[in-house]
């Protein structure tokens, strides 16, 4: 008789970060004329300041490599970006930028002390007010990658490359969302292990 052996290879499960309901394990990010931050029915709202409006999160620190975060939001009324998502690269950081410089570009800030807006990532997305994307960051030691709705918008390598936040930005190391004059609202906010 034969025995087939069978043998199943489990995904890493999320760890949501967001509970729905409070600011449970972030902090309100201190920029100075930042609006006002919220959570509650499901949503944690940022809300329009006359510059950045943030969160950081408080809770165990994300590794260096071989993991990914999972961010859903929308813009509200705004002009600018809606979020930028700071997140570790090694012992560096740097923030994936959604609709900055006016309101469509799309990049990671900074690499080798270029901002989005000029270096290799960039993109322009149109984003519709009050529709939710679904924005996932990889970052392995080899490339940082990163999705809206299950679309590659960029992949850049790690080696060689300098990694570093906006000066303005990094009251949000080492994990955290930004809005620049926009008010913006996330339902999901969870990261995972790869293996």
């Amino acid at each position: 008789m034969l025995t087939l052996a069978t043998s199943c290879v489990s995904t890493p499960a999320w760890t949501d970060l967001f509970d729905g309901k409070s600011l449970q394990g972030w902090t309100t990010t201190e920029f100075g004329g930042e609006g006002k931050v919220s959570a509650s029915k499901g949503r944690l709202i940022l809300g329009q300041g006359w510059s950045l409006t943030g969160i950081t999160w408080t809770g165990d620190k994300l590794p260096g490599f071989g993991y990914e975060v999972e961010v859903r939001g929308c813009k509200l009324p705004g002009h600018d970006f809606f979020a930028a998502i700071t997140f570790p690269v090694g012992e560096e950081f740097c923030s994936l930028v959604l609709g900055g410089w006016g309101g469509d570009v799309v990049g990671i800030s900074s690499i080798d002390g270029m901002d989005a807006d000029s270096n290799a990532t960039r993109c322009l997305v149109d984003f519709a007010k009050n529709q939710f994307y679904n924005i996932r960051i990889q970052v392995t030691e080899a490339a940082v990658t990163a999705w809206i709705d299950n679309k590659q918008i960029l992949t850049h390598p790690v080696p060689d490359y300098e990694f570093s936040v906006r000066g303005e930005v990094t009251p949000c190391e080492p994990f955290g969302i930004a809005s620049y004059e926009t008010e913006s609202a996330f339902t999901r906010i969870r990261w995972r292990p790869l293996q």
